[in-house]
């Protein structure tokens, strides 16, 4: 059950981010979203991506809000000598996984333990310790049933869901949090349609992208169907990115300085240019509505925004993103203050005034 607006992240959050869902292979995410999702609107799988809308549809304009439901993670490539040989599903820092856990979801439902292994750091010779290492290096050794893991199965990285002290901590958060906003916009846009006697002026549509991290392809085969169905006059994408300020390794002189404390808007990323007037329409909410914000100019990453706006044909994109630490890695954390200030202000923007100056409407 999906909680009301006003309450905080809650067990909706923790079953989302603990269904496997590695990018290409997300059946049991599009499934428990689906299921979820039947209950507030029409449900279509278009490319492997769902696409939820209310009916009967008004005569206003159509905004989508749209999060990519895969997640990073690895897909195994061989099975030899009891070994695991595996590559990566997404951008993952190699240097990040040896002597972790994760685990081979296999084509039987189970759930097979492995260890990251590199071999004792004690044993190696110097020169071995200073050279990068990459995916060739590293091999899984399970700890349950190697006969029952076979090549293609997925590889889920991380620990469930931690909320702790302020903070979620899963690798799943990118873009499982995106998820969770859209299908409580989608839920309380249903919601005022059956208890609000006055006539919606906007038709809201909620997107769950696949294959994200493998180069936003499930926005790209989803987009003209959105186009043709719907018209959509704004696309908002929702997703996680990285915070900067204090980042180890991070020149801040190449990059926008981002904090942990609420959304990111940005002006561009790498191959996106966003609409000008959404952006400074979504700073003057936050403003508003005193939400700490920051924008973002970069260079690297990209949101699904990139192939609604390549696709869509110059029509309106939007990038909101919460700012986390480790991202794509085994311990992801997302401020909770962060999260929920990013869904208020997502929130703030459907309403009016502010749809009507996004949209450009007096």
């Amino acid at each position: 059950m999906l909680p009301d607006r006003n309450v905080h992240l809650d067990d909706f959050l923790q079953e989302l981010c603990d269904v496997p869902g590695v990018s290409g292979q997300e059946g049991g995410v599009r499934d428990f979203l689906a299921r979820t999702m039947t209950q507030f609107g029409i449900v279509q799988n278009v490319g492997g991506s769902l696409v939820v809308h209310l009916e009967p549809r008004c005569s206003g304009p159509t905004v989508v809000v749209a999060a990519h439901m895969d997640t990073v993670g690895l897909i195994v490539k061989a099975v030899m000598d009891g070994l695991v040989y595996i590559e990566p599903s997404g951008g993952i820092d190699p240097r990040l996984l040896p002597g972790k856990i994760v685990t081979v979801r296999t084509r039987g439902g189970e759930g097979v333990r492995c260890i990251v292994d590199y071999g004792p750091f004690h044993l190696l010779s110097e020169d071995d310790r200073k050279k990068a290492f990459g995916w060739g290096d590293m091999r899984l050794r399970p700890l349950g049933k190697v006969d029952a893991i076979a090549v293609g199965d997925p590889v889920t990285i991380g620990s469930p869901l931690i909320m702790e002290g302020g903070w979620l901590v899963s690798t799943a958060l990118d873009d499982r949090l995106g998820c969770w906003f859209v299908a409580r916009l989608m839920a309380e846009a249903a919601k005022a349609a059956k208890t609000d006697p006055t006539p919606r002026n906007l038709n809201l549509v909620g997107v769950f992208t696949v294959e994200e991290e493998l180069g936003t392809r499930g926005a790209e085969r989803v987009v003209p169907f959105l186009i043709k169905e719907f018209d959509p006059a704004l696309f908002i994408a929702l997703d996680v990115t990285s915070a900067t300020i204090g980042a180890m390794s991070v020149k801040k002189e190449e990059h926008s300085p981002v904090g942990t404390d609420g959304p990111v808007i940005s002006w561009r990323d790498a191959g996106a240019v966003y609409d000008e007037r959404a952006v400074r329409v979504a700073i003057d909410a936050t403003s508003s509505h005193v939400i700490p914000h920051y924008t973002r100019v970069a260079g690297k990453g990209a949101t699904d925004g990139l192939k609604f706006g390549q696709v869509a044909g110059g029509r309106r994109t939007l990038s909101l993103s919460v700012p986390s630490l480790g991202i794509h890695g085994p311990a992801m954390a997302v401020k909770r203050e962060a999260a929920e200030n990013t869904y208020r202000l997502a929130g703030d923007l459907l309403a009016t005034p502010w749809i009507r100056q996004l949209l450009g409407r007096s």
